[in-house]
Parts: structure tokens; C-alpha cells; sequence
């Protein structure tokens, strides 16, 4: 059996926004934090993570989308763990009344992509790159059995696949785009990322 944790896109996240006045509410665990102000702005900073998942829910998804108050998320990120990346972009998908707009600034990697595409509208900075990659994990330490092996190896796929199919319905890539991507590994400068659907359009002055 595949521990969850050991799963993920390797990277560790940090999500940027800037605003005026803003009242931080803690709950994102010691590395994460997260805020929520009265322009309906959003920071967030840390790895993605179970604790990211748990913040973005009671200080996002509940009291602000679920509620019908847009948001804007500004992401600048290496990523994180896999499957909080997945519960965020369902969750914002299925249980929100209202918009967020998820904002690409420097980098937006890995896992993060994930968070970054759970956004109604995407935009990204002129000068910043998103970049997909394949799924890797560790097996621990010890010996393993073929079927061991092989448990592990059918939930890389399972993950791989639900990759695939968040990218071909949320941007402009083919099923043979979004696999060759993720197989090789692919860094989008902002003009990319528009062409391929990932952002819709670059925020500029």
C-alpha cells in the first residue's frame, strides 16, 4: 500500500498577495499562513499540504466562495503534496457560490499547478513560468514485494491520470499534449501558458 505522504510533486510553496488592510487569521499550520481582508484577497504561503487543505477550507471555501464573496488567489509556488493539491481543486470546484481568481506570480510548480488551476479565471505575471512534471515517490526503507511494487506503481498511475484529466479539461492541451508534458517535464513561459490554456490571459499595467 502507497502512503499518501510519501506522494508528491516535489516542491515546497509559497503564495504571495499584496493589499492594503488585511486581517491575518491563523490556521494553516507553522509554516502556512493564511489572510483574508476586505478586498477579498488571498495569502497563503508554506508547502501545499493536509493542513493547506484544512486552512484553505475554513478560512477560503467556507466563509468566503461557499458564501458568494469572489476571491482572488495570488500564487507564487514549488508545489507540495498531491493529494491536498486535488482536494483544493475540488473542493473550490464543487463547493463554491462564487469566483476565484488564482493569479501566477514567479513560479507556479508541481502540485501547485493544481491549486493554481481550481481558479474560474486565471491570469499570470509577464515574466513568470509554470511548470509540470511527473509524479514521483519513495517506496521507505526495507524490503518490498513484487505486489508491493506493483500497488505502488498502479497509484503513480491512478495519480498521472487524474493529472491528465484536470489538464485536458481545464486548458487547451490534448490528452497527447498533457501526458508528453507530464512524461518530459515542461516549463511555460506566461506567452505558453496562455496559448496552452493553463492561464487566460497575462496581467500587465
Amino acid at each position: 500500500m502507497v502512503k499518501k505522504s510519501f506522494i508528491c510533486i516535489f516542491c515546497m510553496c509559497v503564495l504571495f498577495v499584496s493589499f492594503a488592510t488585511c486581517n491575518a487569521t491563523e490556521g494553516m499550520g507553522t509554516k502556512e499562513e493564511l489572510a483574508f481582508c476586505a478586498t477579498k484577497k488571498i495569502v497563503f504561503s508554506g508547502s501545499v499540504s493536509a493542513d493547506t487543505y484544512e486552512g484553505m477550507m475554513g478560512n477560503v471555501i467556507e466563509p468566503c466562495l461557499e458564501k458568494g464573496k469572489d476571491a482572488t488567489l495570488w500564487i507564487s509556488s514549488e508545489g507540495g503534496e498531491i493529494y491536498p493539491s486535488f482536494a483544493i481543486y475540488d473542493s473550490v470546484n464543487f463547493l463554491s457560490n462564487a469566483k476565484l481568481t488564482t493569479v501566477a506570480a514567479g513560479q507556479v510548480t508541481s502540485a501547485a499547478v493544481f491549486v493554481y488551476l481550481s481558479g474560474d479565471k486565471r491570469v499570470i505575471l509577464p515574466e513568470s513560468i509554470i511548470l509540470i512534471h511527473d509524479v514521483k515517490t519513495t517506496v521507505g526503507e526495507g524490503y518490498h514485494t513484487i505486489t508491493g511494487l506493483q500497488e505502488t506503481v498502479n497509484s503513480l498511475r491512478s495519480i498521472r491520470s487524474t493529472m491528465v484529466k484536470i489538464l485536458v479539461e481545464r486548458t487547451r492541451m490534448t490528452r497527447e499534449d498533457a501526458e508528453e508534458f507530464i512524461q518530459n517535464g515542461k516549463i511555460f513561459t506566461a506567452e505558453e501558458a496562455v496559448k496552452y490554456g493553463l492561464a487566460h490571459e497575462i496581467l500587465r499595467k
